[in-house]
């Protein structure tokens, strides 16, 4: 309501124009659905809202899917989003209107992913579902609605890198792109660097202390001419030499090893050779 003065200096009411906009939801989904004109409310608890609104008005609904459901509208004047979270817009409100939003139950498939071989790391998803790690277990499951696009992405621990991905739609890099289409089994494969041995010995250790670990008394290790990240403690009773600066076929050790991080001396005996900790 507003007030004009007439050629007469007569005061005049005029009152605004009022239309009526009701939201129906239905379907055998569920969800929310949202306004700062129409309020807010949760389907199939509450299935419509009607309420009055003064012409011109620009209008947003806001409706989000559970989880198992999709969202759909109709009787919008546009629509953006997802199928699981999307608005609705009603631009300059001239008429009485009626807006149908339908909530569809979708199936749900399960993907399965499996960590293996002898490197270490972790893998996550998006959207959330997914976050394992094979230091505590070696499989882990996530539930997502049937069409979604998981995308899965891998960090290797330190010392371990990302070998390979199986059971794939794509693959980029560190990331495992999976359609949810039907229930899926995707394998991540780690590998151990070559990054040090212990004397003579072919088996591989990405870091100093995971070899140092493995060292016997009057062990060798050797390392690679690469920076370590890492804190190295001697801790065990024996007597152990570190020589760095090895070449990338351990035949030669020229260079220089360098550790990011402390070698802290607890017990024992460590000789180093071409070794600089910074």
């Amino acid at each position: 309501m507003y007030t004009v003065v007439d050629s007469n200096n007569n005061r005049i009411q005029i009152f605004d124009t009022i239309y009526t906009v009701s939201v129906n939801a239905t379907g055998n989904g569920s969800g929310s659905i949202s306004s700062d004109k129409l309020g807010s409310y949760s389907f199939p608890s509450m299935n419509s809202v009607l309420n009055s609104i003064t012409k011109g008005s620009n209008i947003v609904i806001t409706a989000t899917a559970d989880f198992g459901s999709n969202v759909s509208w109709s009787g919008c004047d546009s629509t953006n989003g997802t199928v699981t979270s999307s608005t609705c817009t009603i631009s300059d409100l001239i008429s009485d209107r009626v807006i149908n939003v339908t909530f569809t139950t979708v199936p749900i498939r399960q993907l399965n992913v499996t960590l293996n071989h002898d490197g270490y790391g972790t893998v996550t998803s998006m959207p959330t579902g997914i976050s394992c790690a094979n230091v505590n277990n070696d499989l882990c499951t996530g539930d997502f609605t049937s069409g979604d696009t998981v995308t899965l992405t891998s960090t290797p621990s330190i010392g371990s890198t990302l070998f390979a991905w199986e059971g794939c739609n794509n693959i980029t890099q560190d990331k495992c792109i999976v359609l949810m289409d039907t229930n899926k089994n995707v394998t991540a494969s780690f590998d151990i660097l070559d990054n040090a041995r212990l004397g003579a010995g072919t088996k591989h250790y990405g870091t100093l202390r995971t070899a140092y670990n493995d060292a016997q008394d009057t062990g060798v290790i050797k390392a690679k001419d690469i920076i370590f990240i890492e804190d190295l403690i001697i801790d065990k009773n024996i007597y152990v030499t570190l020589s760095g600066g090895y070449d990338n076929n351990f035949t030669s050790n020229i260079g220089n090893t360098k550790l990011h991080g402390q070698l802290i001396l607890k017990n024992g005996t460590l000789s180093v050779d071409r070794l600089s900790v910074f």
